[in-house]
């Protein structure tokens, strides 16, 4: 079988993403389905919720470069980058 992921939050928490792989890769099972479950929050809160505005915005917070959606794509509204934000935060991200 293949041995990867596709991971949306890859793109401004690639850090826990490494984190779980690295768990796993060491049998650390636990540890691993713990981090899963931080990303799986993050998925659900940034990712699903915002969607593609919602990375781009999560990753220039962070300091990477997000940029701007294509149309007919929209950025996060205000609410949207506060509630971003505060995720982010809560993660310490």
């Amino acid at each position: 079988g293949a041995q990867g992921a596709i991971l949306a939050v890859g793109n401004f928490a690639a850090k826990l993403c490494y984190e779980i792989f690295q768990a796993f890769s060491s049998q650390q099972a636990e540890t691993a389905q713990n981090e899963q479950l931080k990303l799986l929050t993050l998925s659900e809160q940034i990712a699903s919720r915002y969607g593609v505005g919602g990375i781009k915005y999560a990753m220039d917070v962070l300091g990477y470069h997000g940029g701007t959606v294509r149309s007919p794509l929209l950025m996060p509204d205000l609410a949207a980058q506060t509630a971003i934000q505060t995720t982010l935060n809560n993660f310490q991200l």
